[in-house]
């Protein structure tokens, strides 16, 4: 099978132009597909020049990597004699070591997951299904049942209860489960696969991979390290001179299948700028420039994931929908509840005006009562008291008091007829007074009534009219409301 070509390189004598060529490809690659999709870390090397404009030795700047709170640039060489030395620069292996090589430590790789041997659909308790790996099948000593004490039979074996050991990846564990909590995988059903889009690709940048690096003894096996990592390496490495040979570390970077090794040369600069940076997106997974990045599929594990936490949000949103609606629900009864409450009350204060109208002309009938009551004495004064319907719960006519019964009837002229609420009164001209008068009348009303059953009277009129008319009135007695001949008849009439 072809190994993918994942990490490139660019080889080249000294100045002709490396570092610039690997500091275009990076911008370029920003500016296609943007600093969001992209994790750049690693260094390059930069020379430092004196004011005379000899160059005085080498500086790294890091891009990226490591601890936040590092240096992005340190002196990596310069022209001394302290040892450890390349030429007649002295390198400074103790910052280098401290800052670029936690830059370029490789991520560690997740540890692949195990292959199922044989692969299960296995339905636990809670109602999840998870794939599972068969291991074995078991079968559950059971004890046999005895039978009864009366009978002589030999007890019956118990059917053998058989369950199934599983391995559960998701758990890491080996579990015992029911033989019907198994079924066979579906059809369509592939493993996982390793290669899944975890995020934006990872770019390192070392340059160079040169003699001064290399005099670091961490730098080899980090190097190694990150080229055995899932990120793609830029990098740059030294031309040897003629009939010289590669170094140990340089010659096994080149002897990998899956990296590319550009040659640089003065005269091809730009032209190997284009080739450079479509085999960069190439090993990066990415098209053609101006398009779409090429994304690996993700597993159907992830696929699954992604479902349930899609599921997981869309009930949250459901259950937040629900609290929603029933809480819009609850001001509404409060609503309705708060209207119907103003509506009874304003029902109320409609009942208490009317019962307060009510009241005022009850009053009002009361005072006009009391009113006709006080003109009927002022009447009875002067010796006349019309006959009129009496309500029966009225107050006008009240019971004779007991001690009025003591009264001679011969000294007052009076006759009194009650019946139905009709009351007719004759009162003599020879009467004392109105008080006794009024009292006699009473004490002779209580007699009569016990004495007598109820009766209906008739106003006849003044003696002088029934004299006129040919009739016979009785004899006048002396009353004591009225003159002498201004006396009234009643007739009383049997019901």
């Amino acid at each position: 099978k072809p190994v993918r070509v994942q990490h490139l390189f660019v080889s080249s004598p000294p100045g002709c132009g490396k570092t610039t060529l690997v500091q275009r490809l990076i911008k370029r690659l920003k500016k296609d597909e943007g600093n969001n999709e992209l994790e750049i870390v690693g260094f390059y090397t930069e020379e430092v020049r004196d004011a005379k404009g000899q160059r005085s030795g080498f500086d790294v700047v890091r891009l990226g990597g490591g601890q936040p709170n590092l240096p992005s640039r340190i002196g990596f060489a310069r022209i001394g004699k302290d040892p450890p030395k390349v030429g007649k620069y002295s390198v400074d292996l103790g910052a280098f070591e401290a800052v670029i090589i936690p830059a370029i430590e490789a991520q560690p790789r997740p540890p692949p997951a195990p292959r199922l041997e044989n692969p299960r659909m296995c339905t636990f308790p809670d109602g999840k299904e998870v794939v599972v790996d068969f291991l074995r099948e078991e079968v559950t000593p059971t004890v046999p049942m005895g039978p009864p004490d009366d009978s002589d039979d030999e007890p019956e074996a118990p059917p053998e209860e058989k369950h199934a050991v599983v391995y559960v990846p998701s758990k890491k564990a080996e579990e015992s489960v029911e033989l019907s909590q198994l079924r066979p995988m579906p059809d369509d059903w592939e493993p996982d696969s390793d290669d899944e889009d975890d995020g934006p690709p990872r770019v390192c940048i070392c340059d160079e991979v040169g003699k001064m690096a290399l005099q670091s003894l961490k730098f080899p096996g980090t190097l190694a390290a990150l080229l055995d990592s899932t990120a793609v390496v830029v990098g740059t490495l030294p031309q040897p001179a003629r009939d010289q040979r590669d170094g140990e570390v340089v010659d096994s970077v080149k002897r990998r299948p899956d990296v590319k090794v550009l040659k640089l040369t003065r005269t091809n600069r730009d032209a190997l700028l284009e080739q450079a940076y479509k085999e960069l997106r190439d090993c990066l997974g990415f098209g053609a420039p101006g398009t779409a990045r090429q994304k690996r599929l993700p597993s159907k594990k992830k696929l699954a994931a992604r479902a349930v936490e899609q599921a997981k949000l869309q009930a949250e949103a459901e259950v937040k929908a629900a609290e929603d609606k029933e809480k819009l629900s609850k001001q509404e009864e409060k609503g309705l509840k708060r209207k119907a409450r103003d509506e009874k009350e304003k029902e109320e204060a409609k009942k208490r005006e009317e019962t307060a109208r009510k009241a005022r002309e009850e009053r009002k009938r009361r005072v006009d009562l009391r009113q006709r009551r006080e003109l009927a004495k002022s009447k009875s004064k002067q010796g006349l008291l019309e006959v009129g319907e009496v309500d029966d719960d009225d107050d006008d006519l009240e019971m004779a008091d007991p001690m009025a019964m003591a009264l001679d009837d011969d000294d007052l002229d009076v006759v009194v007829g009650h019946v139905r609420g009709v009351v007719a009164v004759e009162v003599g001209a020879d009467a004392a007074s109105p008080a006794a008068a009024r009292a006699a009348a009473k004490a002779a009303a209580a007699a009569r009534a016990a004495a007598r059953p109820p009766c209906k009277a008739r106003r006849l009129g003044s003696a002088d009219s029934l004299a006129s008319a040919g009739a016979s009135p009785p004899a006048a007695s002396p009353s004591p409301l009225g003159s002498p001949g201004a006396a009234d008849t009643v007739e009383l009439l049997d019901d």
